[in-house]
């Protein structure tokens, strides 16, 4: 497709989610996903930053003496003594643990602190401090997907709500809506 002067909305969109071409993409300044991304990291490592929060890129002195080096060949080590370089600094989401739990504090918009181990299931965080365990499910045979609010975290422990969760999309994958009672088979 030509690109014009003047895009369609549809084309504006597209090139907006467009992956950036090369390393001036104007991109890699706004969106921390991007910029991870082309400096190398691989998707699973670029899709746990905060994509709201700008990336930051600092110069840093580094001191490359120490006992460390003495057992290396001089023409083996990378940087000069002193050496100055950029590194790039990122806002990353952590493993949903207890201390993650406690410690997630409120952002200016909502965001989700996902479970590795189990798909769907998070710590939702609102702008109010109002954090609660979340599941997202798609019931079998629909396309659907629903939500289910599991509890807070000072009334339910992250153990106790990764099981119910666990119950809860065997539920879904049975094809029955975890909302509902359980002998009504869900519709999409």
């Amino acid at each position: 497709m030509k690109e014009r002067l003047n895009p369609t909305k549809e084309q504006a969109l597209r090139r907006v989610r467009r992956p950036p071409s090369n390393i001036q993409d104007q991109r890699r300044k706004n969106d921390a996903y991007w910029a991870l991304r082309l400096q190398g990291f691989p998707n699973s490592a670029a899709i746990r930053v905060f994509r709201d929060v700008p990336p930051s890129y600092s110069w840093q002195e580094r001191e490359t003496s120490g006992e460390y080096l003495d057992d290396l060949d001089p023409s083996e080590i990378l940087f000069a003594d002193c050496t100055n370089f950029s590194y790039l600094e990122v806002l990353v989401r952590p493993e949903l643990t207890e201390e993650a739990v406690a410690e997630a504090q409120p952002r200016d918009s909502e965001y989700t602190i996902w479970h590795g181990g189990l798909p769907g299931f998070g710590l939702r965080v609102r702008p109010t401090g109002y954090k609660c365990y979340i599941l997202m499910y798609r019931i079998e045979g629909t396309r659907k997907q629903g939500r289910l609010t599991i509890g807070r975290p000072s009334l339910i422990d992250l153990e106790q709500a990764t099981i119910t969760a666990r119950e809860m999309r065997i539920l879904a994958m049975a094809g029955l809506d975890p909302k509902k009672p359980s002998n009504e088979k869900g519709k999409g």
